[in-house]
């Protein structure tokens, strides 16, 4: 018995009426065929899907075939709106509070602040398509970078007060001592070995956060590095002070943008297997809904492994946006501690040890795990000596 012959016709874009849908990308699409046709499929102008006229629509529809990223983190700042805080295409988070807890959790917002919401609100701008982050012109390239600027001195204005605030009990041990140099060197090993051990009871809490051990570095990294550079610039027994501190200005520079630099490639790296794993996802789906030979429990098995793959590269990419805008952060902070005008130097000084000492126990222990890399590892494991202090 012949099998009566499928024609595809061929849709265009309506022009008024909105004929049919398309059951993959969701857009109308507009056809025209003769009466006499008995069995035909509708070709997609827009993702080239085939499919019958009375074929059921998807439940996720994109009129220009692209992922809503916003959808996805609407519950973070309306709790209660919907049960699932995202799409039915992506399930990326399943409970926004335990998203939250995989990046640090409240317990590192002493340290970090809302840096995580701050990222959240800027992913929520975009949409995930073949460019992934795309910008109408330059100018609207510079506004976004005011704004991220002025987020980051906010932020920063406030951590700094947190920092003081937990250095305070150190600076208040030593502050009688100040003009004593024998004894101030006392008091400090002194008020520095407690401090530590205050400090080492906090870490023990924070590594077990999410990502928090990558937390604990990067916040170690950028207060190790600052602290040293403060230290180095207060030398009472060298006279040559400008000179100083020009030399290791110039090397803790060279430092954090080679370092930076490599953050920022893995950053883009990230985007771009992101970028790969939702076309994965968007091709298995027109393919899903295209053969029909396929048992819907199979198609379902190649999707949920292709999403899982999504989830993770989708992970990847928003700990290296939040990575980079936590240190860039930390360094403002940094700054501010350091640059007080108003505070005598040797209190400065005072403040750099007590942020050392927090940097020391939390990159302690860490050295070895391959979270750490290796070109960060060599500043710490180098002469500091050598490009900070002399």
């Amino acid at each position: 018995m012949d099998t009566e012959k499928v024609i595809v016709v061929e849709s265009s874009k309506p022009q008024n009426t909105k004929f049919v849908k398309c059951p993959v990308c969701g857009i109308s699409v507009e056809y025209n065929l003769l009466e006499t046709v008995q069995s035909f499929k509708i070709k997609c102008y827009n993702c080239q899907n085939q499919f019958l006229p009375n074929q059921e629509e998807s439940k996720s529809k994109s009129g220009e075939n692209k992922i809503d990223t916003s959808l996805i983190f609407i519950k973070f700042r309306n709790p209660g709106i919907d049960e699932k805080p995202c799409n039915d295409s992506f399930d990326i988070i399943i409970d926004p509070k335990e998203f939250v807890e995989q990046f640090g959790g409240d317990l590192f917002s002493e340290y970090i602040g809302n840096t995580i919401f701050d990222i959240i609100d800027e992913f929520k701008e975009y949409q995930v398509n073949e460019d992934f982050f795309h910008f109408d012109d330059i100018e609207d390239i510079e506004k976004k970078s005011k704004r991220i600027n002025k987020i980051i001195e906010n932020t920063s204005m406030e951590l700094a007060k947190k920092l003081l605030k937990k250095i305070e009990s150190h600076i208040e041990f030593v502050r009688p001592y100040l003009n004593n140099t024998k004894e101030l060197k006392k008091k400090e090993k002194e008020s520095i070995s407690k401090f530590k051990e205050i400090i080492g009871i906090e870490a023990e809490q924070l590594k077990n956060k999410g990502h928090g051990i990558e937390l604990l570095y990067n916040i170690g990294y950028i207060y190790k590095l600052k602290s040293k550079q403060a230290l180095g610039q207060y030398d009472i027994n060298n006279g040559f002070i400008l000179k100083k501190i020009i030399g290791y200005k110039n090397k803790f520079t060279s430092r954090i943008l080679n370092s930076e630099y490599t953050n920022v490639k893995k950053m883009f790296n990230s985007i771009y297997e992101l970028n790969t794993s939702f076309g994965k996802v968007r091709i298995q789906k027109t393919m899903n809904a295209i053969n029909e030979n396929i048992e819907e429990e199979k198609k379902k098995q190649l999707m949920d492994k292709l999403r899982q793959e999504a989830v993770i590269n989708w992970t990847n990419t928003f700990w290296m946006f939040f990575k980079i805008r936590i240190r860039c952060t930390l360094i403002e902070v940094c700054n501010k501690v350091f640059d007080d005008t108003t505070v005598d130097p040797i209190e400065i000084k005072e403040r750099a040890m007590a942020i050392l000492a927090i940097a020391e126990v939390f990159t302690e222990n860490i050295d070895n795990t391959e979270l750490i890399q290796s070109t960060e590892m060599d500043i710490f494991n180098s002469d500091v000596g050598d490009w900070l202090i002399a």
